[in-house]
């Protein structure tokens, strides 16, 4: 279909970066279960909820009493940290409707009014912090809002929760990037995946040119345009797939182009030049392997020997067709 150097160097270097994108968020992986990112990402939003930036002892004791709650217990895995990394809206709103009413479980008919004389119960004790925080006052408004019903109550808590949420996911994608490229720029040091060379070594080497293009057109068929990767949260699956990675992709390739250092000389000889070369390659894998996947693909697609990309579209019509007569 079309083929020349040019497309074959892209197919081998997107191939690489494919390889080493999957290392990457594997390594990221079991960064995040050994350090509890995502548990500790959820304890911050739980906290910017619960408390203001100056916390008063009611506050503290809310946000305690929350994250004691029996039902957290059961969220967590138990393997590397005690609290939850993952929490739902409803479990959100039943744990705070049960510790706002001081009790381990209510009953859903009970009156709303409840758990609004027990707040201003604790604002008009003598020497008893005020209820008078902005966290006070914002659930002070849903109760008013829900007028008595519990379950709209509830309805309000979880859709602030899920606001939250979406800022949370934000704050783990902006730190997981960060982690990414720091790994990726030391896989690269580390193996010597510099972008220039092995721009250069595809560039002139024929034999290795079709090499590689051969080995990412066996790999991509039969595949999906996405990857698995962070699937597996066990340190033991995380390392044996790690492992098979390397084993069975990327040594072969390292083989293949070069790459690794000999002596301190490979390094200090051409420092610049290894330095800014896998700074781009860090770079290219901050990107993640579903993007160089992607683009593996259309360039296999492209060079005319895999899927042609016109194919499924071409099936939906016919099954259209069939369908509508």
């Amino acid at each position: 279909m079309f083929d020349n150097v040019v497309l074959q160097v892209m197919i081998g270097l997107s191939f690489i970066y494919v390889l080493y994108s999957l290392f990457t968020t594997i390594i990221n992986e079991m960064i995040a279960s050994l350090f509890s990112l995502r548990a500790r990402t959820l304890g911050k939003a739980l906290k910017r909820m619960l408390t203001d930036s100056e916390q008063t002892p009611l506050e503290q004791k809310l946000l305690n009493d929350f994250l004691k709650h029996p039902l957290l217990k059961y969220m967590s895995s138990g393997v590397f940290h005690k609290r939850p990394s993952y929490m739902s809206s409803e479990s959100f709103s039943k744990i705070l409707v049960d510790v706002l009413k001081g009790i381990d479980s209510f009953d859903l008919d009970e009156s709303i009014k409840n758990i609004n004389g027990k707040l201003d119960e604790l604002g008009k004790k003598p020497g008893a912090p005020k209820w008078e925080s902005d966290t006070a006052q914002l659930i002070n408004s849903f109760l008013k809002e829900a007028g008595g019903n519990i379950e709209k109550f509830k309805t309000n808590l979880e859709k602030w929760f899920n606001d939250m949420m979406e800022r949370t996911s934000g704050w783990y994608k902006r730190q997981v990037q960060v982690i990414i490229l720091i790994i990726g720029l030391i896989l690269s040091l580390a193996f010597n995946v510099n972008t220039i060379k092995i721009i250069d070594k595809l560039s002139n080497d024929k034999a290795a040119r079709e090499q590689i293009v051969n080995i990412s057109e066996n790999y991509v068929k039969g595949r999906l345009p996405s990857t698995d990767s962070t699937t597996a949260k066990r340190l033991d699956l995380l390392v044996s797939r790690a492992d098979s990675l390397y084993q069975a992709d990327i040594e072969p390739v390292n083989e293949l182009f070069g790459l690794g250092w000999k002596s301190w000389g490979d390094f200090t000889g051409r420092f610049w030049e290894n330095i800014i070369g896998c700074l781009i390659t860090a770079l290219a894998i901050s990107l993640g392997a579903p993007f160089w996947f992607d683009l593996l693909n259309k360039f296999v697609s492209l060079r005319g020997t895999g899927k042609k990309p016109d194919q499924d579209t071409k099936k939906v019509e016919v099954e259209k067709k069939v369908d509508v007569s």
